[in-house]
């Protein structure tokens, strides 16, 4: 009844979630308008009103360089700076949460941490979630003859992180299934990034959906279109949002909104409608 919640620690023991330290390392962080960064933002918000202190290391931190994402410019990715490294290393942390794909950073951590625990020192509990299909991805890229290439290194590099941490989070089963089968059945499902309270058609009525309703019948109308699409989430190729832009012609009068990060489409597919 009373009590306050509690985590079960790498070792069994229950941990006060009102105590708890976690340190969250993620490249996607809001406010970049993705799943993942949504998932990160949840994260973060969901362990700090249950009382975790939460440390988030992102390319905006301190204690990383950032550089373009080559697979997407409009997002960045990191490297930590090496005495941050240590300090983050030495501290004392409940849970070390390690958000992927592609997160090197993350992975160094996770290999730092359990080399320290082979060493006599307190190992945190070490959690992965890993948010994309790399094959997938690597197919909307690459070309044909080098798909095979990119996924068997990125599944080489990777699918060691299944010794390293303790459990995998995903959002269905059929997430990157060779990341998967590494973790055995130390895996589960991550909950999903979208708030159904805030997303219902009863929202509409709020000051938010009123403003939206607003700017959606302004748009219809400089459009000449009577109905409006949306597309929220982050612009990759692996969305299929350049098929969504291709088929808009085969719905008359619609117009199309895209809203998210990413490498935006060309000049010409920008704010389409269907004549």
């Amino acid at each position: 009844g009373g009590s306050s919640p509690t985590a079960r620690g790498n070792r069994g023991t229950r941990l006060q979630l009102s105590s708890m330290r976690v340190l969250l390392v993620s490249e996607n962080v809001p406010p970049q308008v993705n799943g993942i960064a949504r998932r990160v933002g949840k994260y973060a918000d969901g362990l700090r009103e249950r009382g975790c202190t939460v440390t988030l290391c992102h390319p905006g931190s301190e204690c990383c360089w950032a550089f373009a994402n080559p697979w997407n410019f409009s997002a960045s990715m990191m490297v930590l700076r090496p005495l941050a490294f240590v300090e983050l290393a030495r501290q004392r942390w409940d849970v070390v949460h390690v958000v992927m794909p592609l997160n090197l950073s993350g992975v160094w951590l996770l290999a730092a941490f359990r080399f320290l625990h082979l060493f006599g020192a307190d190992a945190p509990r070490l959690v992965v979630s890993w948010h994309c299909n790399l094959g997938a991805y690597n197919e909307s890229i690459f070309p044909a003859g080098l798909t095979w290439i990119t996924e068997t290194l990125c599944t080489a590099v990777f699918c060691p992180v299944g010794a390293l941490a303790d459990k995998l989070l995903i959002p269905t089963p059929s997430t990157e299934p060779a990341i998967r089968a590494a973790f055995g059945d130390r895996w589960g499902i991550c909950s999903n990034g979208l708030s159904a309270e805030a997303f219902n058609p009863e929202a509409r009525h709020s000051p938010e959906g009123k403003a939206w309703e607003a700017r959606k019948q302004e748009a219809l109308q400089a459009s000449g279109c009577s109905q409006l699409l949306l597309c929220v989430g982050r612009l990759s190729p692996e969305k299929g949002v350049a098929d969504l832009i291709e088929a808009l012609p085969l719905l008359p009068g619609c117009a199309l909104w895209l809203v998210g990060g990413g490498a935006p489409p060309p000049p010409s597919r920008r704010n389409r409608r269907s004549d």
